[in-house]
């Protein structure tokens, strides 16, 4: 043949739609999807983590959500999909959560607790709640609420709640004070200080507890003196 010549073209009998779902399914072996995946899912991960740790969110429906609607693929099915995608995820999550977490969890602690005096009476803690409600208007007139329960052993529980009247089981605030002042234990929103690690906006009082409680502080239960008051009456 000629060299001037070009070549024919190479026939095949095999259908059109055999030759695209060869070429899909060569585009979607594990290693093929789960470079893709790797690459696409490790900054949506990192988004989605920081995003979480700003608004409290639910990280891991949030994550479920975000990378199900990202890796949509209609009527297609490759197995063994999911179960790659999800390892891909997890790994990322780890890598990305881990270092975030330590240090935004290292600075807000560092501020934490460089606060505050090593005790503080409960009525200070009571004018703070009061303090942050009196900017509402349809607050003036009502009462924040403060119990304070003694047990067998000497030890107080105290109860604290923007709310007015709220029960003692169901107050935002309930902290074991010591016979000594020092808070044995705290839980603040139904969570236990011990076990849990808190990001994020703080209400006063909240802050300053939980500073106590860290640092072994104590908290004065000066109950006569506090003021639960909201505005002027």
């Amino acid at each position: 043949m000629d060299e001037t010549q070009t070549a024919p073209a190479v026939q095949t009998n095999k259908p059109l739609a055999n030759i695209v779902i060869d070429e899909v399914q060569r585009q979607t072996t594990d290693d093929a999807v789960r470079g893709i995946v790797a690459k696409n899912v490790e900054a949506l991960i990192k988004q989605t983590v920081e995003s979480a740790l700003r608004s409290y969110g639910d990280i891991g429906k949030q994550i479920q959500k975000q990378v199900g609607a990202a890796l949509e693929v209609g009527d297609l099915t490759i197995p063994s999909y999911s179960h790659m995608v999800s390892a891909v995820v997890q790994a990322k999550v780890e890598e990305h959560m881990d270092a975030t977490i330590n240090e935004r969890l290292k600075i807000e602690l560092d501020e934490i607790l460089g606060i505050g005096a090593g005790e503080v009476k409960l009525s200070e803690i009571v004018q703070e709640m009061v303090t942050r409600l009196e900017g509402e208007s349809d607050r003036f007139g009502s009462y924040v609420t403060c119990d304070v329960g003694e047990t067998e052993y000497g030890s107080r529980w105290v109860r604290l709640d923007e709310g007015e009247d709220v029960k003692r089981h169901s107050c935002e605030v309930r902290a074991l004070v010591r016979d000594d002042g020092k808070i044995g234990a705290l839980f603040l929103d139904g969570v236990d200080m011990e076990k849990s690690a808190r990001l994020g906006s703080w209400k006063d009082h909240h802050r300053t507890l939980f500073a106590l409680y860290c640092r072994g502080g104590k908290l004065i239960v000066d109950e006569d003196s506090v003021v639960t008051a909201i505005g002027d009456f």
